[in-house]
């Protein structure tokens, strides 16, 4: 059995019940109650009963909440590791997916062409004298475009969306597998 003096401060932490108003349930002065905290005094033997009751009572129910919260927690795993949801969270990877897929596909799609403008661009700015001052300011303002295309769709882009997708895959392997 513990020191009585730790049950005291044992309880009040367990509880954070204040030591006056423990002192107020044992019937004695809160002066007394610290001073048996601190070992200068000792506490009557029906204030000393009262104190280990309430001591093995708060950790019976400390015992008893800890279990019932494992039994808890178990239940809820056990639930969630149907394989029925395992599947479900393993199409719901693969279906977030496709949008991934199609955005990448269109981004290397319109990187491609804006590779094709620009080369189309440099064929046609090679020869100055043919051009006319609305042409050129024609072609500097689709070169712009072609620019502006190729940075939002780079390669830098494309792979984190390649990054995520792979993820994701991933992601369902392990909901079908687990």
């Amino acid at each position: 059995m513990p020191k009585s003096n730790t049950l005291s401060e044992s309880l009040v932490n367990h509880t954070g019940i204040s030591f006056r108003k423990l002192a107020s349930f044992l019937e004695v002065s809160h002066t007394l109650l610290l001073l048996h905290k601190s070992g200068a005094r000792t506490l009557p033997a029906n204030a000393l009963l009262q104190l280990a009751l309430a001591q093995k009572s708060v950790e019976a129910h400390t015992v008893q909440g800890a279990k019932r919260m494992k039994t808890v927690a178990v239940t809820k795993t056990a639930d969630l590791s149907t394989q029925a949801f395992m599947k479900k969270e393993a199409q719901w990877c693969i279906a977030r997916c496709h949008p991934l897929q199609k955005k990448l596909a269109a981004m290397q799609q319109r990187f491609q062409q804006a590779s094709a403008t620009l080369h189309l661009l440099a064929v046609l700015s090679a020869d100055p004298q043919n051009q006319t001052v609305k042409k050129k300011r024609w072609i500097k303002e689709q070169g712009y475009q072609a620019e502006q295309k190729i940075k939002t769709n780079n390669w830098l882009s494309q792979k984190k969306i390649t990054i995520a997708i792979s993820l994701l895959q991933y992601e369902a392997s392990l909901w079908e597998k687990a």
